[in-house]
């Protein structure tokens, strides 16, 4: 009934089994096969307003079951919901609440991400719900929205958390309060990719930046000068000097001319080259701190009012889904049953592989079903396998983010027991 709903935001499926299976395989995605593989909720989370949750609770979902063979993908689901829906007096447009649909995101992103770059697939598989496009099928380029508050959900992932686990009446045990069953992935995990959402923020940041400046600086320069000095030179000049000379055999004085030299001042020019100061201009780089603003994603957790996503908003319809028959449906109730499964009814569909498109060899994918209110709902990681013939076998996209915490996906065998023995001593 919608009013506090949002159950289990995604019963994250526990992992998948075989029907044959007893014990849980490894930590690891589910690898989809030709068998059907069981993927097993909480059997007390799917909120139904003063009803409570559990075995009364016409929004409790039981489980999942998959498989691809020859190219087809198969679901199925188990639950207390009839495809068409729940009548609910509160839901003013059509008094009906009903399924979400199905969406397969193969990016690595978290569901709001994705759906904000229109990466996501979808499938609508019912007809009465308020999906926003027009036919049941396989779209593809899928945006997706949340249908809860027309259909009376909750308004956050916290508020359905807190609700389920403390307030709600467990109708399986008679006693106060459920329990959210995420299987191989903790709540914590499961609400980071339900609720994170990344958005561009303007940071301030500090860099170093190459700045080119016009500096003055004293350098020495050789400088030529013309100086002036004095010098001793020698002049010779003949003067008459008296000298003895032997004359007829005696000793006469005579004036007799004679080279004398003399050191005399001059004056002379020269060029020389001394050092001398001059200021002179250049460029040169330096470094320097400078405040920048860029625009940096950042993610973090938005549980804000009616965020979940669970249903297709647009999307362009690739091809059809093929309802299975009532054989193969019957087969799956026992199958689910086997494994705690009681739901009023099983609900399954196929479609091709190839409406995939390039995620059709092979892929991985992490698939979310939670109903129009998110009074329930169901999450699990799985393998597509190739389609391709043995030898062109291309390698799986990487799973970035959504590899988180949904690993695990294990069926655990004790947990199943308890929910069996707490249904028992219920009746």
């Amino acid at each position: 009934m919608k009013t506090q709903n949002i159950s289990k935001l995604l019963g994250i499926a526990t992992a998948a089994v075989c029907v044959s299976l007893a014990t849980a395989p490894t930590a690891q995605a589910q690898v989809l096969g030709p068998n059907w593989t069981y993927t097993m909720d909480s059997f007390a989370d799917g909120n139904d307003g003063g009803t409570g949750v559990g075995l009364k609770s016409n929004y409790e979902m039981y489980g999942m079951a998959m498989k691809a063979q020859d190219g087809i993908i198969s679901i199925a689901f188990n639950a207390n919901l009839a495809l068409t829906g729940q009548y609910e007096s509160s839901v003013s447009d059509d008094h009906n609440i009903g399924w979400g649909d199905v969406l397969f995101n193969f990016s690595g992103k978290s569901l709001k991400d994705a759906s904000a770059a229109g990466e996501l697939f979808g499938i609508r598989f019912a007809g009465t719900n308020d999906s926003g496009v027009a036919s049941t099928g396989v779209f593809s380029g899928v945006t997706a929205q949340n249908v809860a508050k027309q259909n009376s959900g909750f308004s956050s992932f916290s508020q359905y958390q807190n609700t389920v686990n403390n307030n709600a009446n467990n109708t399986n045990t008679g006693t106060k309060g459920g329990q959210i069953g995420y299987g191989g992935a903790t709540v914590d995990e499961a609400k980071t990719y339900l609720t994170s959402k990344t958005t561009m923020k303007t940071v301030s940041k500090v860099i170093e930046v190459p700045v080119v400046k016009t500096v003055s600086k004293v350098i020495q320069v050789p400088v030529v000068k013309t100086v002036t000095k004095t010098v001793k030179v020698p002049v010779t000049t003949t003067v008459n000097k008296p000298t003895q000379v032997m004359v007829n055999g005696k000793k006469v004085t005579q004036m007799v001319p004679t080279q004398v030299t003399t050191l005399v001042n001059k004056t002379v020019t020269e060029q020389v080259t001394v050092m001398e100061k001059k200021t002179v201009t250049e460029q040169v780089t330096v470094m320097e701190k400078k405040t920048v603003q860029e625009q940096v994603p950042v993610t973090a957790i938005d549980d804000s009012s009616y965020g979940q996503l669970n249903s297709i908003k647009t999307g362009t319809k690739v091809g059809d889904i093929n309802f299975l028959g009532a054989d193969e449906i019957a087969s799956l109730a026992t199958g689910f049953k086997g494994l705690g499964g009681i739901g009023k009814y099983t609900v399954g569909f196929s479609f091709s592989q190839s409406l995939l498109g390039k995620f059709m060899n092979p892929a991985n994918a992490v698939i979310t079903l939670l109903e129009e209110c998110t009074n329930d709902g169901m999450m699990l990681k799985a393998t597509l396998p190739s389609t391709l013939p043995p030898g062109e076998q291309p390698v799986p996209e990487p799973m970035t983010m959504i590899g988180m915490a949904l690993g695990g996906l294990g069926l655990v065998k004790g947990k199943m027991n308890q929910r069996r023995a707490a249904r028992v001593n219920a009746n």
